[in-house]
This record gives structure tokens, sequence and C-alpha cells, in this order.
């Protein structure tokens, strides 16, 4: 995904989609840890949010459906 850094006041500043941030368990206000490796910025949620074990087993389920066959094969 590629993102395009905005200006704001003095400094710049990249627009998050809802569904990134939903996807990193990160919600509007919630602090994040900065870290810089090299070239890359790395944000990290202070307090990461985990699935309940129905939502990970109803993701499970699903990816199951749609690719089972395909890990099948991948596994052998």
């Amino acid at each position: 995904m590629v993102k395009k850094l905005c200006k704001v006041g003095n400094s710049n500043a990249i627009i998050l989609d809802k569904t990134l941030l939903e996807l990193a368990g990160i919600e509007p206000g919630s602090k994040v840890n900065v870290q810089v490796n090299g070239t890359m910025i790395c944000l990290t949620p202070m307090t990461p949010k985990h699935p309940s074990p129905e939502a990970f087993k109803s993701a499970l389920d699903e990816v199951m459906l749609k690719h089972g066959e395909v890990l099948r094969r991948l596994a052998k």
C-alpha cells in the first residue's frame, strides 16, 4: 500500500484508513510506539488487542474454507 505524506502545520502526516487501523488493532487516540529500523518506520500499539477465541476461530474457518486445499498441498 502506498501512502503520501500530507503537510499539517510544520509537520507531515500520513492518513491511515479505518480498515488498516482495525487490522493493526489500533483505535483513534491509541498510543503507539514508534521505532525507526534503518529506513523503515514501525508503529506498534502500546496495548495490542487480541481477538477473542471465537473471532479467531471464525477467521481461521474462513481462511480454511477459502484456501484449505492450497494449504494442504503446501504442507506436503
